[in-house]
């Protein structure tokens, strides 16, 4: 018999998603390039905006795809700066996603405590691959 503790211990773990490689599932059928968003956050550090600072839901940067752009932003309370959000997309890209995923921003593997996610957006803040404008 299984005990009580063990089903809850599974049950919280499933619940605490952690770093993935999930998004929208049109993510699975688009070919944006999740390195082509951390290229364009890496122009972004390279211009000497690498401590410009994005709220919540704020995009930084996109990549255009066959059917629609993928953006990179903080969401579930994160916020950070453009260099922050390249070493997180560095861990994605580490983490063998390719297009869409997201990344704790705290401590732990958690993303409800904040996160970094690439997913596809209906309003991208700029058009083809590209940075947002600051």
């Amino acid at each position: 018999m299984v005990s009580l503790a063990l089903v809850a211990s599974l049950i919280a773990t499933a619940s605490a998603l952690g770093i993935n490689c999930r998004g929208s599932g049109a993510c699975n059928i688009n070919d944006a390039s999740l390195s082509d968003v951390l290229t364009q956050v890496r122009q972004i550090q390279a211009r000497g905006q690498g401590g410009h600072y994005y709220s919540t839901g704020v995009q930084l940067a996109c990549a255009q795809g066959k059917y629609a752009s993928i953006c990179a932003f903080y969401q579930s309370g994160a916020s950070g700066t453009a260099d922050r959000a390249a070493e997180l997309l560095q861990g994605l890209i580490n983490h063998k996603c390719t297009q869409c995923g997201s990344i704790p921003t705290q401590p732990g593997n958690d993303v409800s405590k904040g996160e970094l996610t690439v997913n596809i957006v209906s309003r991208p803040c700029c058009h083809g691959t590209c940075q947002c404008p600051i």
